[in-house]
């Protein structure tokens, strides 16, 4: 009996077989008749070599155009918005000013009602007044003499002199001293008109019981209800003076002072603050009307 023999013909058949990974294997499978031998070809799909969807290319491109616009006009939106702004900020900032400055003036005039940056310094006896108060002088062996507040601004005591000041507790039988008056009453009129902010003071060696009787005679004088400050020392050492207004000066920052008193040791005393203040205007007049009065 013939052999009959019959060749292996391959027959190629595509299959699709599913991988895990997101790509689609082409396999090809090998099939003999008598045999089937399978030898796979695979040829994996990369994702990037897929052409991209079309929609998704319009809008990656509109994106991109859009970008490009927003940075091309950033700068005149910018421009335009701090130009608005700048224009608000101005008028907001011209109010405030206007504001800061109208501040500024309403505490300067506070600062200023409250702080005087002048002082005026009167003494009471044989300055602004002449009275019939007498310093009694009791000498060692007994005898006694009056003096006037200007005839003991000259006295030189004695070794063994005391001296008796009781009459001046009382302010007897004043007389307004006309020159120095007039001063003092052309300092209150500027006072009263506002020109400079000045202490006005009346600065005495007497007590304190003398007090009310010299702001009474000032008040009666003058025809003013000023507020005239009164000082009464109880002492007629010139250096109370001084220091009485040497203490000003530090208080209350006094830039310039003038002093009037008819006792040149008392007026040399008040001088000698012109050394320690250097930058502060400081007068000091001796007067001399005593026999002036009204």
């Amino acid at each position: 009996m013939p052999v009959v023999v019959v060749p292996v013909v391959p027959v190629v058949v595509p299959v699709v077989v599913p991988v895990v990974v997101p790509v689609s294997v082409v396999v090809t499978v090998v099939v003999p008749v008598a045999d089937v031998t399978v030898v796979p070809a695979v040829s994996p799909v990369s994702s990037d070599s897929a052409s991209p969807h079309p929609i998704s290319a319009i809008a990656k491109a509109m994106g991109a155009a859009f970008i490009n616009l927003f940075i091309c006009l950033s700068p005149f939106i910018i421009l335009y918005s701090s130009k608005l702004y700048l224009t608000k900020f101005r008028g907001l900032f011209k109010k405030s000013t206007i504001f800061i400055t109208m501040l500024r003036k309403y505490i300067r005039l506070i600062l200023e009602d409250q702080r005087a940056d002048k002082l005026r310094v009167f003494d009471f006896d044989d300055t602004l007044a002449v009275s019939d108060s007498m310093v009694v002088v009791i000498h060692k062996n007994g005898t006694s003499e009056e003096l006037t507040p200007a005839e003991f601004n000259v006295y030189r005591a004695g070794q063994d002199d005391t001296f008796d000041f009781s009459q001046f507790e009382n302010v007897i039988n004043p007389r307004a001293v006309i020159e120095v008056t007039q001063i003092l009453a052309k300092i209150l009129a500027a006072e009263s008109r506002g020109s400079g902010k000045r202490k006005i003071a009346v600065l005495t060696s007497r007590g304190p019981k003398a007090k009310q009787q010299i702001r009474n005679f000032v008040s009666e004088t003058m025809s003013s209800n000023a507020d005239i400050e009164i000082v009464t020392l109880a002492s007629s050492d010139p250096n109370d003076k001084k220091d009485w207004i040497d203490r000003q000066i530090q208080t209350f920052g006094f830039t310039d002072v003038r002093f009037f008193d008819d006792s040149s040791d008392n007026v040399a005393a008040v001088l000698e603050l012109k050394e320690k203040y250097p930058d502060i205007v400081i007068r000091a007049q001796n007067v001399a009307y005593a026999d002036s009065y009204s």
